[in-house]
């Protein structure tokens, strides 16, 4: 999905496991967790403050607000979780969260019935 596609992408995993991996690909990409802005919507940030597979450390609460692997989060105000990779308001800096690639397993055949 790019980010001038206004319809809502389906998201596939946790809240968590979406954000780590924008995170971990930013990092990848060169930019620094101090520049990063992870803008969650309101109920990703919920989701986000309740996981429990969550590690007490990928989390923390005070200092300025919430931090999820260093990267300040605020909540609320969009439509769409984004990370903000500090290059400004802009689209290419603001791109949606993309989850993480899954691999599905292939379909079992039915066997056939006799008639």
């Amino acid at each position: 999905m790019t980010s001038a596609d206004p319809q809502r992408a389906i998201r596939r995993g946790s809240a968590a496991e979406v954000a780590r991996h924008a995170i971990e690909l930013a990092e990848q990409e060169g930019v620094e967790r101090a520049k990063m802005i992870l803008r969650l919507t309101l109920r990703d940030a919920s989701e986000l403050k309740r996981d429990p597979k969550l590690a007490t450390a990928d989390i923390s609460f005070g200092g300025g607000g919430m931090r999820f692997l260093g990267v300040l989060v605020e909540q609320g105000g969009v439509t769409v979780s984004r990370l903000d990779r500090g290059g400004g308001e802009d689209a290419t800096a603001a791109a949606p969260i993309d989850p993480p690639p899954k691999v599905k397993a292939p379909r079992k055949k039915k066997a056939a019935t006799a008639v």
